[in-house]
């Protein structure tokens, strides 16, 4: 295989979307390089430089999570959510827009969502972990309706560590036990 880039240094995590790859550095800094025919690189063209929201570079990058041509990510000093890229790729806090160059934030209760620990996005939702813990998705199938939280016969799933899509599927760690729940 060859590598047609100067490798990135520092690097604190990467994920991999369609034809695109995203990489945050142990400083928060966020990289994307790939193809950007929907805007999942969050710019408008492979630069080599560090991805931009009205001209600063994206800083303090939590958690991020690419499905296809879409990426989203937790960031900056308040842990907003925001997504960028294809918008037929998944539906985003009950919105539909053309394809983003820039992030936009996903919004609950007509708020952008702050405060966030975490989240994963595929097929047909975005899941993000709350900073009280809880677990809210956001569904592509039903785009007009309110985004839901988790919840199992005994109520919300509270003490969510961790969420992860694939596809169609989702699948979180909950509770004082670490239990695992899909759905």
């Amino acid at each position: 295989m060859d590598i047609n880039h100067e490798p990135l240094g520092d690097a604190a995590g990467l994920r991999l979307g369609a034809d695109h790859t995203c990489v945050w550095d142990i400083r928060g800094k966020l990289y994307c390089f790939g193809l950007n025919q929907y805007g999942q690189m969050g710019m408008t063209r492979f630069s080599g430089v560090a991805i931009q929201e009205n001209g600063k570079a994206i800083e303090k990058v939590v958690a991020l999570d690419s499905f296809g041509a879409k990426t989203c990510l937790v960031y900056g000093d308040e842990r907003e959510v925001g997504c960028f890229g294809d918008r037929d790729e998944t539906m985003i806090g009950g919105k539909r827009s053309a394809n983003s160059f820039l992030i936009e934030p996903v919004y609950k209760n007509a708020q952008v969502l702050k405060g966030a620990r975490g989240l994963s996005v595929g097929s047909a939702q975005l899941c993000v972990i709350e900073a009280n813990e809880t677990l809210t998705c956001f569904s592509r199938s039903q785009p007009d309706v309110a985004p839901v939280s988790v919840a199992t016969s005994d109520g919300a799933l509270k003490k969510v560590s961790r969420v992860r899509i694939q596809g169609n599927r989702a699948c979180a760690i909950a509770g004082d036990e670490a239990r695992v729940y899909c759905w």
